[in-house]
């Protein structure tokens, strides 16, 4: 596992930034929200709930690959957080494509993006004390890849807070899966 500064300073930028704004979470209608349009790096904006990436393979760098650089650059300002694991022990493309299949509520869910992500650690201990919301457990992936095998993890748990880029078809981990909403 190599660790480089830059995922740090993401991660310590995002803890700068949740001191200044408000990013909040919300119970409306049994769902579990998160309100980040008070974020300078939010968008209206949403995002694609696809990949043509791999395991293998690296994903084209704009806004049709949720994916991409260009997806990460800006998370969606207002997201529901599935209160349920998704399943644990997952490759990156198995989880990647069991968010884009779930219909729940009419199906529009998708993986996050490693700034989505990391805003959803940042306020774990809020969305945990929501009614019905499963804790989360261990590693997740985000749909944010680095290179053709390796996307970006977060740990919620063990390591908390390591943002850890992993190879997307040899290391497991979990997904909890968002979906925009208007």
């Amino acid at each position: 596992m190599k660790l480089n500064l830059k995922p740090i300073l993401f991660v310590v930028g995002c803890l700068m930034m949740t001191g200044s704004y408000a990013q909040k979470v919300i119970i409306e209608n049994n769902k579990v929200i998160i309100d980040a349009s008070a974020l300078r790096n939010s968008t209206k904006v949403k995002k694609a709930r696809t990949t043509d990436g791999a395991y293998n393979k690296l994903g084209t760098n704009d806004a049709t690959n949720i994916g991409s650089k260009v997806s990460d650059e800006k998370v969606y300002y207002k997201f529901e957080v599935d209160k349920e694991e998704k399943g644990y022990n997952f490759f990156w493309d198995s989880a990647v494509y069991t968010c884009q299949s779930l219909t729940k509520d009419g199906g529009g869910w998708r993986i996050p993006t490693r700034g989505e992500l990391l805003l959803m650690y940042l306020l774990k201990r809020e969305l945990e004390a929501c009614p019905g919301f499963a804790e989360f457990k261990s590693r997740y992936w985000s749909a944010t890849e680095i290179e053709a095998e390796k996307s970006w993890t977060i740990y919620f748990t063990f390591n908390k807070g390591l943002v850890s880029d992993e190879t997307k078809g040899t290391y497991y981990s979990n997904v909890r899966c968002i979906r925009d909403l208007d």
